[in-house]
């Protein structure tokens, strides 16, 4: 089968349901850690061999590459600006609101040992995370899952960077974000090996600098993925014909995960990075899966449509309930209990957000196009027809967002 009407020229449609999954991968990881009052990794069932926020990270990260990379309309100051402006629009008025509401989550539980994500605010703290960059302004993020955003404007200003060197990144940039993805994965191994030597193997998969080269690369080869998807004319022919480049760099991945795992198996085996292992790699191949295979569905797009707000709400929704249920204004609950009422919970808000939030402030920045576009028609005398033409503006398809997991995910 052919793409077909699964997706338009700009839409890919199985995109939306698969970040409603990664949405609900990180729930349920911290639905769990919420439940029983602890934020370590060691954990029970199915969690003991797959970590689940980790996957909802890798699969978000690689989809925010894939979307964004065809978000900036051409190269040069310009186009630079209006992908910005469409960012701030797209992310900022909805995460003040999750700001707001985490605030006053945490004030209501200040002293509680029942909420695991609740942490003291101050005003320099709430004025620090409005900026979505917190640890940059020496302040600790609210929720812990916030870490996820400042990476993304981090990437944000990588492809900006690239665009204002001249590289349209929206046209012709394959090679340049190709190149990019393994430069940091490069970048990731030298850091891994640096904190392998200094602290040993165990300490890798908890060092910041190792974590974010490896999912900046990991964003860059879903734009370098975006290239190859665009130029595929069939989706049975998009892993055949994948480029020998992308081949490396996804054998370089197994290969360097697999090493971690023997290197370490040398001192006898432990699970923990056999689980972090192959976390990544089904996140890799899932995501190949679904662009491959999969042609989304009427739940997923609801869900995927909702993410955003999924993943800003989820947070303070669970502390709230942990909350409820010990200070006895809600009876205990079971597990099973306490997911499905954090799940419709969360639902119920994350759609308002769309509803009246979202959606609203998406308007208002195209709005603003419209509003600029006008004027300069209207400041300059006797135009000719070119100057009148108003330089399209796409928006980004499957509108990506970070929705990881916890701070060391």
């Amino acid at each position: 089968m052919g793409r077909g009407l699964v997706e338009s020229a700009r839409r890919v449609a199985q995109l939306d349901s698969l970040r409603g999954i990664a949405a609900l991968l990180v729930v349920l990881h911290h639905s769990r850690q919420a439940f029983i009052n602890d934020v370590n990794d060691a954990t029970t069932g199915l969690s003991a061999y797959l970590d689940m926020g980790r996957l909802g990270v890798v699969i978000f990260f690689i989809i925010s590459g894939f979307v964004i990379v065809k978000a900036v309309p051409g190269h040069g100051p310009r186009s630079v600006g209006l992908f910005w402006k469409h960012r701030f629009f797209r992310l900022f008025p909805a995460f003040w609101i999750s700001v707001i509401l985490a605030t006053i989550v945490a004030q209501l539980v200040a002293g509680s040992q029942c909420c695991a994500f609740a942490t003291p605010v101050s005003r320099d703290i709430v004025l620090a995370n409005m900026t979505m960059i917190p640890l940059r302004l020496h302040e600790p993020m609210l929720i812990g899952v916030y870490w996820s955003l400042e990476l993304e404007l981090f990437f944000y200003a990588l492809i900006s960077a690239i665009a204002l060197a001249g590289r349209n990144v929206g046209q012709n940039g394959a090679r340049t974000v190709t190149l990019t993805a393994f430069g940091m994965f490069f970048a990731a191994i030298v850091a891994a090996g640096a904190t392998a030597i200094r602290e040993g193997t165990g300490e890798i998969g908890k060092d910041q600098m190792f974590l974010a080269l490896l999912h900046l690369s990991l964003m860059f080869a879903g734009s370098a993925l975006r290239y190859h998807w665009d130029g595929t004319p069939r989706r049975e022919t998009f892993l055949r014909d994948m480029p020998v480049a992308l081949k490396a760099y996804l054998f370089l991945q197994l290969g360097f995960f697999v090493g971690v795992a023997a290197i370490k198996m040398r001192h006898g085996i432990e699970p923990h990075t056999f689980r972090v292992a192959a976390t990544y790699l089904l996140g890799i191949g899932g995501f190949l899966w679904c662009l491959r295979s999969f042609d989304g569905s009427w739940l997923g797009t609801v869900l995927g449509n909702r993410s955003y707000g999924i993943y800003l709400i989820h947070v303070p929704v669970m502390s709230l309930l942990s909350y409820a249920i010990a200070r006895s204004v809600l009876p205990p609950l079971g597990y099973a209990t306490y997911l499905i009422a954090t799940l419709a919970v969360t639902m119920l808000l994350a759609d308002l957000m769309r509803r009246f939030v979202e959606r609203p402030a998406i308007r208002l920045g195209h709005l603003h196009d419209r509003w600029v576009s006008n004027r300069r028609v209207l400041t300059v005398v006797a135009p000719p027809v070119a100057a009148l033409a108003v330089e399209p503006i796409p928006a980004p398809a499957n509108d990506a967002l970070a929705g990881p997991s916890t701070q060391q995910a």
